[in-house]
């Protein structure tokens, strides 16, 4: 079984995005040795060259967890999803990301026609410490592998150099 991740955007002018995150667990509940699906973005531009989540544009009428399955579906090929479930959300200038967790079956990807950025597996372990990885899913994505709910992570600042700074705030 697979396990994805699906982290939802909405920005400023209430345009709402999805970027997704498939990771495909070794069997233990609690492990983070696990491949994960990310995508080097050829767009927009301050993300051109980073490892990060598939994704795109929430549709009209849709939830976040329907706009997620629907992503990872276009992007990735992968569309049998068992189960998906809200786990928290990222603050920053620019909206509001609401992140969810899926479970989905095993599926080669295939990206549908016209797709110009690329998927792959990689392993967290590699992933994790890789300069190309956008420094906020260093923390995000650990969270919800772990089952970690309600999080709020208010993040500003650049996705290159050293300003990138951010906070995590859980309830009890």
């Amino acid at each position: 079984m697979l396990v994805a991740l699906f982290i939802w955007y909405i920005g400023v002018m209430l345009t709402e995005y999805t970027i997704v995150l498939a990771v495909i667990p070794t069997g233990q509940m609690l492990e983070l040795d696990v491949d994960v699906l990310v995508v080097l973005k050829d767009r927009p531009d301050f993300l051109r060259g980073l490892y990060n989540l598939p994704g795109g544009k929430l549709e009209p009428n849709e939830t976040p967890i329907q706009c997620a399955e629907r992503e990872l579906a276009e992007e990735t090929g992968i569309k049998h999803i068992y189960y998906s479930e809200q786990m928290g959300k990222i603050v920053c200038s620019y909206g509001v990301i609401h992140c969810v967790k899926c479970e989905v079956g095993w599926e080669d990807i295939i990206a549908r026609e016209g797709e110009t950025e690329i998927a792959s597996w990689i392993g967290w372990e590699k992933l994790a410490n890789n300069s190309l990885l956008i420094p906020n899913l260093r923390v995000i994505v650990p969270m919800m592998l772990l089952g970690v709910k309600d999080f709020v992570v208010s993040d500003e600042g650049s996705f290159r150099g050293t300003d990138h700074t951010f906070a995590v705030t859980m309830k009890r």
